[in-house]
């Protein structure tokens, strides 16, 4: 007993070091992802809690152990847990504390870790922490699986030993949550349905009946009773995985793939004309990423180490933006020059959309194509480099950028204010030869829109611009708006562009382009004819990770606008060269090795100690 206390030390000691060198030898990937994170939106607002909260109580998260819960997705409120694992594994996790083929000290550590985590998934202080110290954000509590692993091997280690039980500890092991679950049936405040309590008991009594088999049927073979556990586990689980599904909503995967491979034969048929890097869109928004999937170069993402210049730089331009993550909503014919976006794949088949011209078709996506789409690069004014988009409604932002980097007048024009009210329609009539714009800088519940080009309905995220259409034929528009139970009037603005004038911007914009523009990898190349000295103004996120060459030599560059890059050439023809590092690669590279190597020394000396004389 004396040497407890230095075993204990020794034990506590190795563990630390031994974790010191994993985390080490995984800086290669951690010291990059962990620099990209702090440039985040989500990272850059996030904050240690200083207030104590409880997401929910005890009862509360016990209660999701039960069959047949529908499962948290998405939860705006963070509230939610997913810890089904089998309703068996309750009955065996408490019966595992009267296994005394197991050290109690053993049982103890495994009912702490279990009790320190469900206190973390109520609190939000431990939460924030196991989150990696930040605010969980969608899916709550991410790091349950540590807490169903736990108690999967408490259940196995029970179940092993079940020949050496007693009946009053089987007893008591099925009594407790079946009393936890009247109790919580018979609370009148309980929002849950009845039936659930119901099956979960029902499931728990089953289970007790099966082992006091296993345990009493000394005939049945140990190999028999093991199958038809699993079995009737695997049935269950697979039934709550089923029914889990069912309740998130289901979809066809073949929707998708029509998608990718409409999106990819549209395209196919344009390869040929297609030397230069470009952008394009699926304006349908079944999943996130829905370009990248399909094949396609997108303005648009959900990446949790996006930037939060770009969502902050998306979002002042009337362009829809979150939390690490935009949209393809709001993007002005100019904004589409301006970002390159060559093509939208959409589900709306018409002669125009978003002013692009119409295409191909195939499947449910008809493709249109933008004349007027800019390269990666261009040259505009160096007055560009003064362009301020931290304030401002964005079409006040987007004549900012025209006058900078032009020297041309603004070109958007506020025509009219719309004091909104709750379930009015309003109509607004297109000029001829004009783009007309709709401005809601506050969200709303709803808008219903309808345009010559298209109807749609937005519910969810509402304050950006909404483009607005039309043809000679067909020039008016309307929409209908569902106001919030605390919004009594949210004002909109109405905005028209003349076409002439935007078309003499985007012509001074391409007069000075990149060519033979490549993308690959970590690298970008391209050549450029500078007409007149300049800013060449490249749509790619500014990031220090980026070297530039110019005709082969470094060359600084400036951020813009808070997110692109900008970099001055002076007149004639230059060759550019971008490659990118990731922030903190070298330095992770090097901890890794040098953690490898101290990994190594370790198992040396720990061989040598023990009195091997083979080296590793």
């Amino acid at each position: 007993m004396s040497s407890f206390p230095r075993d204990l030390v020794k034990s506590c000691l190795t563990f630390a070091w031994y974790s010191l060198l994993a985390g080490g030898m995984a800086a290669l990937v951690l010291i990059p992802a962990f620099m990209g994170l702090t440039s985040s939106e989500s990272m850059e607002s996030n904050t240690f809690p200083t207030v104590v909260k409880f997401y929910e109580s005890l009862a509360e998260l016990l209660e999701n152990h039960m069959a047949f819960m529908e499962p948290v997705t998405i939860s705006s409120t963070q509230v939610g847990l997913n810890v089904y694992c089998g309703v068996a594994t309750v009955l065996l996790a408490i019966l595992y504390l009267f296994d005394h083929e197991i050290r109690l000290r053993e049982r103890l550590a495994h009912y702490g870790l279990c009790a320190l985590l469900l206190f973390s998934f109520a609190c939000n202080i431990p939460n924030y922490i196991w989150h990696g110290f930040h605010q969980q954000n969608g899916l709550p509590n991410r790091f349950a699986f540590i807490y169903i692993a736990v108690l999967l091997v408490m259940a196995f280690d029970a179940l092993r030993d079940l020949k050496k039980y007693w009946l009053p500890e089987l007893l008591f092991a099925v009594a407790a949550p079946a009393a936890f679950l009247i109790v919580c049936y018979l609370n009148p405040e309980q929002e849950l349905e009845g039936y659930l309590f119901l099956i979960s008991l029902g499931l728990l009594i089953f289970y007790f009946g099966f082992l006091l088999i296993g345990k009493y049927a000394d005939r049945l073979k140990p190999a028999v009773f093991g199958t038809a556990l699993t079995v009737v586990l695997v049935v269950e689980i697979t039934a709550n995985a089923i029914y889990g599904v069912s309740e998130n909503g289901v979809v066809t995967r073949s929707i998708y793939l029509a998608d990718q491979t409409a999106y990819q034969n549209l395209i196919a048929a344009l390869d040929e004309e297609e030397d230069d890097f470009y952008r394009s869109e699926v304006d349908r928004q079944r999943m996130r990423n829905v370009t990248m999937y399909v094949g396609g170069n997108a303005l648009v993402m959900f990446n949790s180490t996006m930037q939060s210049s770009v969502i902050d730089f998306c979002d002042a331009l009337g362009i829809e933006a979150r939390t690490n993550k935009n949209g393809y909503l709001g993007v002005t014919k100019l904004m589409n020059d301006v970002f390159g976006i060559k093509y939208v794949a959409s589900p709306t088949d018409s002669e125009t959309f978003y002013q692009f011209e119409r295409v191909d078709k195939d499947g449910e996506l008809t493709l249109y194509e933008n004349d007027n789409a800019l390269s990666l690069g261009f040259m505009v004014d160096d007055a560009i480099l003064e362009w301020d988009t931290s304030s401002g409604e964005p079409l006040d932002i987007q004549n900012s950028f025209v006058e900078l980097a032009t020297g041309h007048d603004a070109i958007f024009v506020l025509d009219r204010y719309i004091d909104m009210e709750d379930g009015e329609n309003y109509a607004i009539k297109i000029p001829d030869n004009k783009q007309v714009y709709l401005c809601i800088d506050t969200r709303v519940a709803e808008i219903v829109l309808n345009t010559p080009e298209y109807t749609k309905t937005f519910t969810t995220y509402t304050d950006h611009l909404y483009v607005i259409n039309g043809s000679s034929e067909s020039n008016l528009a309307d929409f209908t708006v569902t106001l919030k139970d605390t919004q009594t009037s949210v004002q909109a603005e109405v905005y028209t562009c003349s076409n002439e004038a935007y078309q003499e911007v985007v012509d001074a914009l391409a007069e000075s382009q990149m060519e033979n523009v490549v993308a690959e990898g970590n690298t970008v190349t391209g050549d450029v004819d500078v007409k007149e000295a300049g800013t060449l103004l490249l749509t790619i996120p500014y990031d220090e990770g980026w070297t530039i060459l110019v005709d082969g030599q470094e060359t600084e560059f400036s951020c813009v606008g808070g997110a692109l890059i900008g970099v001055h050439l002076e007149e004639g023809e230059h060759s550019i060269e971008m490659r990118y590092t990731p922030s903190g690669l070298w330095a992770g590279s090097g901890l890794t090795l040098l953690s490898a190597l101290l990994f190594l020394a370790s198992m040396v000396w720990e061989r040598r100690k023990k009195g091997l004389d083979e080296v590793v």
